[in-house]
């Protein structure tokens, strides 16, 4: 949880959590388009949801 707003560039960050993201067969993110370039590498396939909250 945060409490700015933000984007996830790249697998760095779940790193700095004390999670390595390369043991998960599945990691799910709530980020527009901005993750592709720094995730590219580590995903088979990616899949993308809408949600709207109206």
């Amino acid at each position: 949880m945060i409490s700015v707003r933000t984007q996830t560039f790249d697998p760095e960050i779940i790193s700095l959590t004390g999670i390595n993201p390369l043991d998960y067969k599945i990691i799910a993110l709530k980020s527009s388009q901005h993750f592709r370039a720094g995730f590219q590498d580590l995903a088979k396939k990616n899949h993308y949801c809408r949600f709207s909250w109206t």
